[in-house]
């Protein structure tokens, strides 16, 4: 076993898998978000670093040991790449980030430091962290807590950045003149500020690599497309009319855009071979003056996606009759907010998992104690102002009416540990009243311990019983 680096982020070890004699490389002691880990030891796809396995007492993931270098350390040494380089790499995030994305993953942190080249082709690690991002990668909503996939995308444009200019870029799209002139479309739509300005998702991200790889900017299928030669800037043809144009806000875009909005979505086969067209799209062209005036327009789509995580932590009462010296309670709580950036009208869902673990169960047992979060009803959320803190310590006035289905709570017992999975669905409409800002979103009032109780009953609060509240509530923006 050898260390190859410690910081605050983990300690990255070099080892041998114990029964299978290979390589691998363990991130330990990380922070790590468990409900993607999980997923990431099911994922497979040659365009994601591979995670074995993940180990939960020690915060670890065991990954695949990959022969490769940074694209970091690659530009860092021989500057910036050439044009089909760059789209190569591009591409190849974007793979990885589209399989990462249809298993409910987000990145939360792609940069060049997280993309290995190895050979001809590169994959994406640093799935499953819980990052903050890093300055000139991290898109304008997740400085308001929304993540979101289309946060990966803005990411993976700025890597494309970097790639051609050999530095970081600024906040938003800056200093296009820097890049070729064939890339700057992909990187101003990639980190548009608003998020469905933006490619809809990764595979059609990819599309537009491919398009632009090959110069194909208009309706007409091209030749079979070779990544391999330069890029050239796109002929500039009318823009396509689209049927029913998305809802877009106002914003400067680079000149460049307008041929952008008549590339084609290209049928993506595998690999970096031949593509064939799949269909035309469109939508800069304003509305037509004979088009038909809608009376009542139809609630705007919604979008991204928001995720929350708390923890709760509780032992005995102290002072309180029946208590088990050092027995302990733990509440790990997982939430999800679909869609996160929402318009009044559109139907939100908030998944929450419940997971209990109750250390107890051996001799000298009690009867059971517990402890209360928050003054929450069933059936109710509680929005809370962003300003209020990621938890926030006191009440909110403000009650959301949903409806809520609550599976079967699922117990599981190993030895002196009950474990307790606990899954709920909230849903509920936007209502025409909610003021437009970001919010944060709970199914408690206020979202932290309020009390505790021991074997006897007795209450506590949550200083005397030891407890500890952390972690942030899922966001949600309201436009």
């Amino acid at each position: 076993m050898r260390v190859l680096s410690e910081g605050p982020a983990g300690r990255v070890v070099e080892a041998v898998r114990d029964g299978f004699g290979e390589q691998v490389v363990i991130l330990d002691r990380a922070e790590i978000v468990p409900g993607d880990a999980r997923i990431l030891a099911e994922l497979r796809d040659p365009h994601v670093v591979r995670v074995h396995e993940y180990v939960e007492s020690r915060r670890a993931l065991v990954m695949e040991a990959v022969d490769g270098v940074t694209l970091e350390r690659l530009i860092a040494e021989s500057g910036p790449m050439a044009p089909d380089a760059a789209l190569r790499v591009l591409k190849g995030c974007l793979l990885g980030l589209a399989a990462a994305h249809r298993a409910g993953i987000v990145h939360r942190d792609l940069t060049p430091a997280n993309v290995l080249v190895v050979g001809g082709a590169c994959k994406v690690t640093g799935f499953g962290l819980d990052a903050r991002g890093t300055p000139g990668f991290v898109a304008p909503e997740r400085l308001e807590g929304e993540i979101s996939p289309a946060g990966d995308l803005y990411a993976a444009a700025a890597v494309l950045y970097q790639c051609l200019t050999g530095r970081p870029p600024g906040r938003g799209v800056a200093a296009l003149e820097r890049v070729p002139e064939g890339a700057r479309a992909l990187i101003a739509r990639g980190m548009a500020s608003y998020p469905p300005a933006r490619p809809k998702s990764a595979m059609e991200f990819a599309a537009l690599v491919d398009a632009v790889a090959g110069g194909a900017w208009s309706r007409a299928a091209p030749a079979p497309v070779n990544v391999a030669a330069p890029i050239t800037p796109p002929a500039a043809v009318p823009p396509v009319a689209s049927p029913e144009p998305e809802p877009e806000a106002a914003e400067e875009r680079p000149g460049l855009l307008k041929p952008m909005a008549a590339v084609v979505a290209v049928g993506l086969v595998c690999g970096f071979g031949t593509f064939g067209i799949a269909k035309a799209a469109g939508g800069d062209e304003p509305r037509r003056a004979a088009d038909p005036v809608v009376s009542t327009p139809p609630a705007q789509p919604g979008s991204g996606l928001s995720r929350g995580r708390l923890t709760y932590l509780a032992g005995p009462a102290a002072g309180t009759a029946g208590g088990v010296a050092g027995a302990r309670q733990r509440i790990d709580v997982a939430l999800t907010v679909s869609p996160a950036v929402v318009h009044a009208g559109n139907a939100v869902t908030v998944r929450v998992v419940e997971r209990r673990v109750d250390r107890s169960a051996c001799p000298p047992a009690t009867a059971a104690g517990g402890w209360r979060v928050g003054d929450g009803s069933a059936g109710a959320l509680w929005l809370y102002p962003r300003t209020a803190g990621l938890l926030p310590a006191r009440s909110s006035g403000t009650r959301l009416a949903a409806t809520v289905r609550r599976a079967k709570p699922q117990t599981a017992v190993k030895g002196c540990a009950r474990t307790t999975v606990a899954r709920s669905v909230y849903a509920f409409t936007v209502d025409a009243s909610t003021k437009p800002g970001a919010y944060l979103l709970s199914p408690w009032n206020p979202p932290r311990m309020t009390r505790t109780a021991a074997g006897t009953g007795a209450q506590a609060s949550p200083a005397d019983g030891r407890a500890t509240s952390r972690g942030r509530l899922p966001a949600l923006t309201v436009r």
